[in-house]
């Protein structure tokens, strides 16, 4: 006890020394002397305390206004859920169509090679788009580096008109009116003889019941649409033509021109038939069977069974043309039964 009480004198000494009574008192009345009334001070804290509670009423507000906000943002997001949706399934049909315009424009690029493949080797195989021969041809046209070995093609397509083909063909102008019984005999007659290997007899049938079958099909359309002089000389002058207004050539032209579908398939038939078919001289007339020199007895090769296929191909393309008039008409008669 006495040690502690030593030690407390000695700590209030050295105090002292360093801060002596007379300042501690000078200090005292130096405070007592500060002139700051009271009601100042209450007026600060009332103030003080006025901007807190303002501050208070404040942050409140805020709060109830971010609830707001966030309701708000609630009811929009549900809003926009459908329409969210929309555009998903928008860019999804999107997507849809692109692969389909890309799978459109691959066939459309699959097409024209086809067409090209066909004039290159003489053939008129154009209605056998989108089939197993034409992606026979596109196959070997692109293993053979892009290019066409006609000899290896032309085989392919005489085999792909077997029989059964051929009668398929043959059952398609049986179930057209527009030629007749007589002409329907007269075909499949020599679709018969076909099959027995007599081609020179056939391809001479042939090349006179294409002209028949044009004929036919032209008396048809005439019902429906009867060309004048002026829309025949049109035709003429576009395929620069110098011959009679009733020959088979313009009849046959008239008949591709009613076409409203396939424009780049029918201006082939149309540019095959004009340069082979019914074209005169010699020309071409070692690979193809010609209507004007057969009938003359100019060409006299024609006694093989490519030349007997080319004239099936060209049937088949009159069966088309037929049923396309048929169809017209029946859809003229039904018009006019409405009205």
């Amino acid at each position: 006890m006495n040690d502690m009480m030593a030690q407390s004198k000695r700590i209030a000494e050295k105090i002292n020394k360093q801060l002596p009574l007379s300042t501690l008192n000078k200090i005292q009345s130096t405070v007592a002397n500060i002139n700051m009334p009271q009601v100042q001070v209450e007026t600060a804290i009332e103030i003080c305390n006025e901007r807190c509670q303002e501050i208070s009423d404040a942050f409140e507000s805020l709060h109830g206004v971010f609830s707001v906000i966030s309701d708000i943002s609630e009811q929009i997001q549900e809003m926009n859920r459908p329409i969210i949706f929309d555009i998903h399934n928008s860019l999804k049909c999107m997507k849809l169509q692109n692969l389909e315009i890309f799978e459109y424009s691959r066939k459309a690029v699959d097409r024209y090679l086809f067409f090209e493949i066909a004039d290159e080797i003489g053939l008129p195989i154009y209605l056998e788009c989108d089939t197993i021969l034409q992606d026979k041809l596109i196959e070997m046209y692109r293993e053979n580096n892009n290019s066409c070995n006609v000899k290896e093609m032309r085989c392919v397509v005489m085999s792909y008109y077997n029989k059964d083909y051929i009668e398929s063909i043959c059952n398609g102008f049986t179930n057209l009116y527009i030629f007749g019984e007589e002409r329907i005999k007269l075909l499949v007659d020599s679709i018969n003889v076909l099959h027995l290997g007599y081609y020179g007899v056939v391809n001479s049938s042939f090349v006179n019941q294409m002209s028949g079958m044009i004929r036919d099909i032209h008396k048809e359309l005439s019902v429906i649409h009867k060309y004048s002089k002026a829309e025949k000389n049109e035709i003429k002058t576009l395929f620069d033509l110098k011959c009679r207004d009733d020959s088979e050539k313009v009849m046959l032209l008239e008949i591709l021109c009613e076409q409203n579908k396939g424009f780049l398939l029918w201006y082939r038939v149309a540019k095959f038939f004009l340069k082979y078919s019914y074209s005169s001289g010699e020309k071409y007339m070692d690979q193809h069977p010609k209507r004007h020199m057969i009938c003359h007895g100019i060409q006299t090769n024609y006694d093989t069974r490519e030349m007997s296929i080319e004239l099936v191909i060209c049937i088949d393309i009159l069966v088309e043309l037929a049923y396309r008039i048929q169809k017209m008409r029946e859809e003229n008669k039904q018009m006019v039964i409405d009205c």
